[in-house]
C-alpha cells in the first residue's frame, strides 16, 4: 500500500547534512512544506519566524548544543498542537533510557528507506492526540 500524500508542515532538524537534504527531498516530493534547520537553535529561530501551523517537529535526537526532547519541549511552548517524531541512529532502548523519552514517544530509526520515512511521518500526523503510538517499542 502506497504511503498517503501530505500537505502538512514539517519542521525537520538534523545535523548531518546528507540526511537532512535527502528528509527534506522525500517530504517534499509527498506533498509537506519543510521548514529545515540543521541545529535545535537554527530550529527555534525558524519557528519564531513562521506565522503558520507547525504540525510535525522532526528532530534528530543527539545534537551538539540541546537534544531533541529538550528542543521538543522549547517549541511545545508556543506550539502544543506540533506532533512530535524523535529520530536517532542509535538504539531504541539506548535512546529511550538516555535521552528520557516515554516508551510511546514517535520514533524514527536511522538509517531509514524514504518510504519508512513518509509512512511514519503519516502515522504521526494521523495519530489522534493522546493515543499511543502503535510503532513504539
Amino acid at each position: 500500500m502506497p504511503a498517503a500524500r501530505g500537505s502538512e508542515t514539517v519542521l525537520l532538524v538534523e545535523d548531518e547534512p546528507d540526511v537532512r537534504e535527502l528528509a527534506e527531498d522525500v517530504l517534499k516530493t509527498w506533498g509537506y512544506t519543510v521548514l529545515k534547520a540543521g541545529d535545535p537553535v537554527e530550529a527555534l529561530g525558524l519557528a519564531r519566524r513562521h506565522d503558520g501551523p507547525i504540525h510535525l517537529l522532526m528532530t534528530d535526537l543527539i545534537m551538539p548544543g540541546m537534544d531533541g526532547r529538550g528542543l521538543a519541549d522549547r517549541l511545545l511552548v508556543d506550539r502544543p498542537a506540533m506532533k512530535l517524531l524523535f529520530v536517532s541512529g542509535y538504539a531504541d532502548a539506548l535512546i529511550i533510557h538516555h535521552e528520557g523519552l516515554d516508551a510511546g514517544a514517535p520514533f524514527l530509526q536511522k538509517p531509514f528507506t524514504p518510504d519508512a520515512l513518509v509512512r511514519r511521518v503519516r502515522d504521526v500526523l494521523d495519530k489522534p492526540p493522546g493515543s499511543p503510538d502503535p510503532s513504539s517499542g
